[in-house]
Formats: C-alpha cells, structure tokens, sequence
C-alpha cells in the first residue's frame, strides 16, 4: 500500500477506498468479490489479468479441459457474468442435424478428432460411389471436412 492515504481514501471518510481498477473491470461475477478473494496475502500488483490464473481449479475440474484440448483462454467459451452456461463458439454452423452433443461427432477423449460417419455414408462403398468424380477423394472425416467445411454438399 501507498503511505499517502489520499491514494484511496478521501479525506471526508476512510471507507470506501477508491482506487483505479481500471486494468480488471469489477463486473458480472467479480463484482461481488473481497478484494481478499483475487489479492491473496495482501499482493496488489502483479497479478496476472488473464482467466486461467484464478480459475485454473476449474479448468482441471470437469469436463476435462486438459484432455479435451479446451483453451485456458476461458472467454472463448464463459463469460464475466457467469461461468456457467458455457459457451462454446464452434468452427462448424451447428445448426440442423449439426445441432447435437459433442460426442455425436467427437470422440469422448477428446475434441480434437471427430467423424462425420456416425451420421453420414456408414457404407465406405457408397461414398466412395457418390465421389467417383472427385479428384484426391479419401474416405475419412478430415477429408471431408476439407471439402464440406459447412456441412453442405
């Protein structure tokens, strides 16, 4: 803390303190905290303005973050407001039949692989008939991500 008082407190009152916070706004679900809860053992400087610092016990509680491959950038998917609903902003329109759970398409380990055959042409045979005029056609769900990166034929 500063030995000048007048930094935080005015001379009218000693509580509230004001001060700039201005690097961290204090809204939606920080609004609400003792400043004790961010600022451990009386540190006031240096911390770190990013989500994963404070939040890092929920990153490694369910779902598996970490074996999902999520982000520690929690915005990509929670808000300020809440941390729950999650949100997460998807590459691929999910919208339609494309509108299901994760584990329709992702494996349950893991968001980084995904299939589009548990929907779609179950058959090799028939997609490979459906492709005949395609130049470098492959019969795996990477490939036809390339070629549908919307869904759509």
């Amino acid at each position: 803390y500063s030995l000048n008082c007048e930094q935080c407190h005015s001379i009218n009152a000693w509580t509230p303190a004001a001060f700039e916070h201005s690097f961290f706004a204090l809204t939606g679900g920080h609004g609400g905290l003792n400043c004790s809860q961010c600022h451990v053992g009386g540190v006031y400087t240096g911390l770190s303005p990013d989500c994963y610092s404070c939040h890092s016990a929920n990153y490694q509680s369910a779902p598996d973050h970490v074996a999902l491959g999520f982000s520690q950038d929690c915005v990509q998917c929670h808000t300020i407001a809440a941390w729950v609903p999650a949100n997460f902003q998807h590459s691929f329109p999910l919208t339609g039949n494309h509108n299901a759970s994760c584990v329709t398409c992702h494996d349950s380990g893991s968001t980084q692989t995904f299939t589009c055959f548990n929907c779609h042409e179950h058959r090799q045979s028939e997609a490979d008939s459906e492709h005949e005029s395609v130049s470098g056609y492959s019969y795996n769900s990477q490939a036809c991500f390339q070629c549908h990166p919307n869904g759509k034929d």
